[in-house]
């Protein structure tokens, strides 16, 4: 094995390091996300947890590669959809899709820039062979700026529903009630406190280094989102 692309969550990889570079790895490029800088100072344990795991990973990462003399390359995308198997957009757009509505905490302009997995697979090519970019990390953004009141509007758009955004100051409560009594931490009421964050992050080294030239959002049509 010369190179491996590592998908997983980032921590899972470090505790491989070893093992990988005894089967005479040379190259390694993995994923990581922006959620490291953008639930930051979550008020959520669970979303804290995750960001000094993540953090962590970061580290070891860098660290046992270059001990083991492995070119490593971290990817951090942010916002990703596509194939119908994120938890984001897709999850979004399944809501439009069965109910014709959703809602957000107001005013929800807070800019996002989502990023299609098919971008981040032409960018594993076109990075893996390109020295620049050894011990480097990148972050991966989409090709447009948009509110998260806008993203709602192309996802309605493309689903073929008249835009309806239910605009509630309960949602933050409601969310976490749902999280608490369904058990799951990841749904809490930080994700619409997060409506009205700026979660740019500009991709412009990636660019440089090695031609990253993401899409537009849903410029595919439906088509970015099929399967959901």
């Amino acid at each position: 094995i010369d190179m491996v692309v590592h998908c997983a969550p980032l921590w899972t990889l470090p505790p491989a390091i070893g093992k990988l570079a005894d089967a005479e790895v040379k190259r390694i490029i993995a994923f990581g996300t922006t959620s490291v800088f953008g639930k930051a100072l979550s008020h959520n344990a669970h979303e804290k947890d995750m960001v000094i795991k993540l953090s962590a990973a970061e580290r070891a990462l860098a660290e046992l590669c270059d001990e083991r003399k492995i070119a490593w390359t971290l990817f951090r995308p942010t916002l990703t959809y596509g194939v119908g198997l994120d938890v984001n957009i897709t999850t979004i757009a399944k809501c439009i899709d069965r109910y014709s509505q959703f809602p957000v905490y107001p005013p929800a302009f807070g800019r996002r820039q989502p990023v299609h997995a098919d971008d981040l697979a032409i960018a594993v090519i076109q990075a893996a062979d390109v020295p620049v970019t050894y011990g480097k990390s990148y972050n991966l953004s989409g090709g447009e700026v948009l509110t998260y009141h806008q993203m709602l509007e192309r996802i309605f758009m493309v689903c073929k529903k008249p835009v309806k955004i239910i605009r509630t100051t309960m949602l933050p409560f409601l969310l976490s009630f749902a999280g608490f009594v369904s058990r799951r931490k990841h749904i809490n009421g930080e994700i619409a406190h997060r409506m009205n964050d700026d979660l740019m992050f500009f991709h412009d080294d990636a660019t440089k280094d090695f031609a990253y030239t993401p899409r537009a959002f849903l410029s595919g049509g439906i088509k970015d989102i099929e399967g959901f």
